[in-house]
């Protein structure tokens, strides 16, 4: 922010000296360039997203670059939100919306309303829990929707989820709230992702699916299943177990790297994880990343060690995929209201 009121002000007096000396022209006065200049702006506002509204009144250039920082990240808190500062954007505001959280707090009319303005989101996790018809078609109508963490039952209204939905088609990063085997160990099926119709009907039928994570309960056939889904290009990687569960899995399951269940939401909780992740990158599916390359590695320095290879210096292994790395939290639990913000050209 410094940097930016320092840099306008020195734009500014350079201007006011070159126009005070006779004879010069005003394309001759120098300038940032106009792409440094917009770099500099954006990184300032990713960096303090509070100090916004006043970049946004240095300049309309600067206003329409740091707008849509202001709504690319959305945290919807309900009545639970000490800022009261969750309005929902307008539809020209909503545009800029690629991050959007709807905790357990909000109203299945906040969630109806934020999946009907922010059609560009990217990356939603909605975890109130409710019935209704309305909300598969609205998530269907997400072109980009890449990440979701969400309640299956409460996505497909009460009904059976159907994962050869169009709804996935485009979906990377599943992370499933609720309990797997509330309603995939019915009497009606004949056994895993064969319905009565013996219509296939598995996890494994997700197009992109490389990431997915479990917070309660899931039959060791789900997971076994999933580690099969190994052709290009989008084989998984990643399978996060969550919950208190984890130990009736740990002996059932192959010892393959790709599953961890030592990943926890670090500081600040599972709202400020997600906020981490969306605004800087380091979320618990960067943590299983780190834990899974550390298991591989571990692996490898085995296997190495096995093989006799006198090549190689034998170092100490540590388990290092126990705990993953902490990260300081800076979440204000401030989220930007859909006000509009007044700009000094």
């Amino acid at each position: 922010m410094l940097l930016c009121v320092s840099l306008c002000e020195l734009e500014k007096t350079t201007v006011a000296r070159c126009e005070a000396i006779p004879d010069v022209p005003r394309d001759a006065i120098p300038f940032l360039p106009p792409e440094l200049e917009q770099l500099i702006f954006e990184m300032a506002a990713f960096s303090c997203k509070p100090d916004i509204p006043t970049l946004c009144r240095v300049a309309q250039r600067v206003r329409k670059w740091t707008i849509p920082v202001w709504y690319r990240v959305i945290i919807r808190q309900g009545d639970y939100d000490p800022n009261k500062t969750q309005a929902p954007p307008t539809p020209s505001q909503a545009l800029y919306v690629k991050d959007l959280l709807l905790t357990v707090s909000s109203t299945p009319e906040d969630v109806l309303t934020y999946l009907t303005l922010c059609t560009r989101v990217e990356n939603v996790a909605s975890w109130p829990r409710f019935e209704s018809g309305e909300l598969l078609p609205l998530f269907n109508a997400l072109p980009n929707l890449r990440r979701l963490s969400i309640n299956l039952l409460t996505l497909f209204g009460g009904e059976r989820p159907d994962f050869g939905h169009t709804v996935w088609r485009n979906v990377t990063h599943l992370d499933i709230v609720d309990e797997f085997q509330s309603w995939w160990h019915d009497e009606d099926d004949a056994g895993y992702g064969v319905t009565a119709s013996t219509k296939p009907n598995t996890l494994t039928m997700l197009p992109k699916l490389t990431h997915i994570a479990f917070n309660d309960r899931v039959p060791k056939e789900v997971v076994i299943d999933l580690l099969r889904k190994s052709s290009p290009p989008y084989p998984i990687q990643v399978i996060v177990l969550l919950g208190d569960h984890t130990d009736e899995l740990a002996d059932a399951l192959p010892g393959d790297p790709r599953i961890v269940m030592d990943v926890n939401s670090g500081q600040g909780g599972w709202v400020e994880d997600w906020r981490r992740g969306a605004e800087e990158g380091g979320d618990f599916w960067v943590r299983a990343e780190e834990i899974i390359e550390a298991k591989r590695e571990r692996l490898k320095e085995r296997d190495e060690v096995a093989s006799g290879d006198d090549d190689v210096d034998v170092v100490e292994l540590h388990d290092v995929g126990v705990s993953a790395p902490v990260l300081a939290p800076v979440f204000t639990n401030t989220v930007p209201a859909a006000q509009e913000i007044s700009v000094q050209a």
